[in-house]
C-alpha cells in the first residue's frame, strides 16, 4: 500500500481509504501488505510518528519509505515483500539459496 509522503491528504484521506477497501474483504493477517511511503526525496508532510502510530495499529507486514525519483529502497521494499510471500507460503524452496547468493555479494 503506496502512499506519498509529500501529500498531507494522501495520508489523512486516501490511506484510510485504501485500507477499508481491503480490510472489508480480507483480514491483514491474512493478506500480506507492506506499507510504503513515496517521494522520500521530498519534504514530508507526515511525522514519523503517525506513520508509527498507523503502523502499531494495523497488522501491516512492514514498512518503507521509497523514492521512485531516486531509487532509494525501490529495489528493497520489492524484495522484502517477494521474500515475505514466497516464506510464508513456501513457495519456491530456493528462497535460503537466493539470500546465500545475496550476501556473497560484494
Amino acid at each position: 500500500m503506496l502512499f506519498d509522503l509529500s501529500q498531507r491528504e494522501d495520508f489523512d484521506d486516501n490511506l484510510p481509504h485504501c485500507l477499508k477497501m481491503i480490510t472489508d474483504y480480507f483480514e491483514l493477517e491474512e493478506l500480506p501488505v507492506l506499507l510504503v511511503g513515496n517521494k522520500a526525496d521530498l519534504e514530508k508532510q507526515v511525522e514519523q510518528e503517525e506513520i508509527d502510530e498507523i503502523l502499531a495499529k494495523e497488522k501491516f507486514i512492514g514498512y518503507f519509505e521509497v523514492s521512485s525519483k531516486t531509487l532509494n529502497n525501490v529495489e528493497e521494499s520489492g524484495d522484502f515483500i517477494l521474500d515475505y510471500i514466497c516464506e510464508k507460503e513456501k513457495v519456491f524452496p530456493y528462497i535460503e539459496d537466493k539470500n546465500k547468493k545475496k550476501k556473497g555479494k560484494k
